[in-house]
């Protein structure tokens, strides 16, 4: 971020984080900032080729998100998997927007989807270098950049059709233009600073949990409002970000949608939504519980990938389930603290704790937090780690300040490194031939119905219902449709029939509700359930829903 002009005229110097000006062999070798992106660039597009996944991802959002891309080219804006095409209100449309872009060029192409993700990795690593060498030196920055974007985790999910990539994209373009943003401009001429604001609303048109750096973002502009007193520059980009978001909030007002950012909070458990709303000391309960779970788990394994098999072969060995991650949590305090302490860019400190503060309150485990929630801020992470070791070599004064410095940091990039080489190795090549068994068996399902529904069923608009309608929708281009989630038998039958299902899959995917609400259907009324085909174990079935069916 430049300074202003009484800084450039002011004698006192600011204590701004400096970067060392302590040459290395290496250094000479990335003196080239053309050589850097290209390689920066080149590593990672390389690693994700090499883990790419060609097949569809089995998580479900995945699929709404190609489907949605999909409604935008025909108008519409509906991840329905049936004939309904109700309006959709859950996820907003910045990724699917993409993904509509990807099949204008490349029609009805996933796999041009996935490469859309795995180049915006790429351009956001190119990015992040120039983030990071505001804090190291030419050697430093890029193994940094490197590791950061080569992790497992990022890897994992530059080739899925998810929107953390996306997400990541538009929060790294966002703060890389705010630091280029001069605030002694008049607003509607600083184009810095208005590009770096579309940026963290588009990320937020991704990913609504991306609202935490938006929040952190306006806490910076407070901040530097108060000081200045110019609040112009607040006003006018609150006023710009209304512009931005309101329409997809009218959108779904017209609509009665409620907020689905919101209902995850609020609910206990989002996939069960039965067991009510949180209350004070369930809240806390969370907190606590998703601060365990980030801290000691989570983070860890975004930078020890393979961290989840450290901890099952611990068997209660405190140095690897306590000690590790304190030292990973004590370091990654301090370089935030450092960051913080800076008065040109402490606001990226402050999006790294809204990040952190939003994924501790908002979805609990057993909802399906992960590490994916920081996956947007994770490089982020990685640099606050850097410099919390950087910093504490600040503070020892047993080394001659900068002397040395860089040659240590090498050696936590090393290891960090290693570990992560580990990490991926355990990564498989995932195709359609060598998904897990059961994901395999619902897959042969699909194409089983896919090659001989219109043998068995008169008409064109054929219905499945099972348990990832999404997945089976974007393998067979049917229409599909979940069951009631209803424990009484008949209900779900019923519901069956009503909509005029045509197929069912009973599925052993590992999913509760198969057991609670499709299978106890199947057994009080096998008579209307025709087995057409089972597949080997563990069996997965296909059933013909009898069209004459009578429960009065």
């Amino acid at each position: 971020m430049k300074k202003n002009k009484k800084q450039k005229k002011g004698k006192k110097k600011s204590k701004s984080i400096e970067v060392s000006n302590v040459e290395n062999p290496l250094d000479k070798l990335f003196s080239s900032d053309l050589f850097k992106i290209i390689l920066i660039f080149s590593v990672v597009l390389i690693i994700g080729v090499l883990f790419f996944q060609k097949n569809v991802n089995t998580n479900g959002d995945n699929t709404a998100y190609y489907r949605l891309g999909l409604s935008i080219i025909d108008g519409e804006y509906s991840s329905s998997t049936d004939q309904l095409k109700i309006p959709h209100t859950k996820y907003p449309p910045g990724w699917p927007f993409i993904i509509a872009l990807s099949n204008l060029f490349f029609p009805n192409n996933i796999l041009a989807v996935k490469i859309v993700v795995l180049i915006l990795t790429s351009i956001s690593a190119v990015l992040f270098y120039y983030i990071a060498k505001i804090f190291f030196n030419n050697t430093i920055s890029v193994l940094l950049t490197i590791f950061a974007f080569i992790s497992a985790e990022v890897i994992y999910y530059s080739s899925i059709m998810m929107s953390e990539i996306p997400a990541l994209f538009f929060s790294i373009l966002g703060i890389f233009f705010l630091l280029k943003a001069d605030f002694e401009k008049p607003f509607f001429k600083n184009y810095h600073l208005m590009i770096a604001i579309f940026a963290f609303i588009y990320s937020f048109h991704i990913r609504p949990a991306q609202v935490a750096i938006i929040g952190g973002f306006f806490l910076f502009l407070l901040i530097e409002s108060i000081k200045t007193k110019n609040w112009k520059n607040f006003i006018y980009s609150g006023i710009f970000s209304l512009l931005l978001i309101i329409p997809w909030q009218f959108r779904n007002f017209l609509l009665g949608a409620k907020s689905s950012f919101v209902n995850q909070f609020l609910l206990v458990n989002y996939y069960r939504p039965e067991q009510g709303y949180i209350t004070i000391s369930t809240f806390f309960e969370r907190v606590w519980n998703n601060f365990y779970f980030y801290f000691f788990s989570e983070i860890p394994r975004g930078f020890i990938t393979n961290f989840h098999v450290w901890e099952l072969k611990a068997k209660g060995n405190p140095l690897i389930l306590y000690v590790v991650p304190i030292i990973i949590l004590v370091f990654i305090c301090l370089g935030i603290y450092k960051v913080l302490r800076n008065k040109n860019l402490y606001f990226i400190g402050i999006i790294v704790i809204f990040s952190i503060v939003l994924a501790l309150v908002w979805v609990p485990k057993a909802a399906g937090a992960n590490i994916r929630f920081l996956i947007p801020v994770l490089p982020l992470l990685v640099l606050g780690l850097l410099l919390g070791i950087q910093f504490l070599l600040e503070k020892t004064g047993k080394i001659k300040k900068e002397k040395y410095w860089n040659l240590i940091l090498l050696i936590p990039l090393v290891l960090l490194f290693i570990f992560n080489v580990d990490g991926l190795s355990r990564m498989k090549y995932v195709t359609y031939k060598n998904y897990p068994p059961a994901w395999q068996n619902y897959y042969y399902c699909g194409m089983w119905i896919k090659n001989n529904a219109q043998k068995v069923v008169d008409g064109d608009d054929i219905l499945i219902s099972c348990t990832k309608s999404g997945l089976i929708n974007v393998w067979t281009g049917l229409y599909t449709c979940r069951y009631l989630g209803s424990l009484n038998p008949d209900d779900v039958l019923k519901d069956l029939e009503k909509k005029g299902v045509d197929f069912v899959i009973l599925d052993q995917l590992g999913f509760s509700r198969v057991y609670r609400n499709l299978y106890p259907a199947i057994k009080k009324y096998p008579q209307y359930f025709k087995l057409l085909y089972k597949t080997s174990k563990p069996e997965t079935y296909v059933f013909l829903l009898s069209d004459k069916i009578d429960l009065n």
